[in-house]
């Protein structure tokens, strides 16, 4: 039993692990560049109008606005936690954030957690359209699509029966 919550973000955007910066170039088709303007993954200036390579420079931080919400989660069972201080002053919600992570852990810390092994439907936070430039500064695009369309590019997740469906991507090829 536990709480799943499905943020904005790919998979190392909410766990960690990307690097501090680093430009993102992608392939955008022509016929997908407008919807990725108006998304806000990307300004005019990083987009060919034909089509192309954009590029966009990413930083890490926003992977500190889920750990924050999960150490708030976890602060409620009862688990206590050194004050983001000192030597753990990098693993704070940067101001240009701060605003957001507010309003996501908020969200999250509202809503009940299952009360049953039965599937339910994620918590699930869309980033309000105030938000959008997040995207561009911080949020990476995932290579595999999830459940959107060209007017939904928003990576969600795969769900078969309301069950988390993740697609698996072994190391070493199966043995005959």
């Amino acid at each position: 039993m536990g709480l799943e919550v499905c943020l904005p973000g790919v998979h190392s955007d909410i766990g960690g692990s990307y690097e501090e910066h680093k430009d993102e170039r992608r392939w955008v088709a022509k016929a997908e560049r407008e919807c990725l303007l108006q998304q806000g993954w990307y300004t005019p200036a990083q987009l060919p109008p034909q089509g192309g390579w954009g590029v966009r420079p990413l930083t890490h931080e926003y992977q500190f606005i889920p750990l924050a919400i999960m150490m708030a989660l976890a602060q409620e069972s009862g688990m206590e936690f050194e004050p983001l201080e000192g030597n753990n002053a990098p693993y704070r919600v940067p101001t240009p954030l701060q605003e957001l992570g507010e309003l996501m852990k908020a969200a999250v810390l509202a809503r009940p957690g299952p009360v049953s092994l039965e599937p339910y439907e994620p918590a699930t936070y869309r980033l309000p359209d105030a938000f959008l430039w997040v995207r561009n500064r911080y949020l990476h695009r995932s290579a595999i699509q999830g459940e959107g369309s060209l007017d939904d590019i928003s990576m969600a997740g795969r769900y078969v029966e309301k069950l988390p469906s993740r697609q698996i991507f072994h190391d070493f090829p199966a043995a005959h």
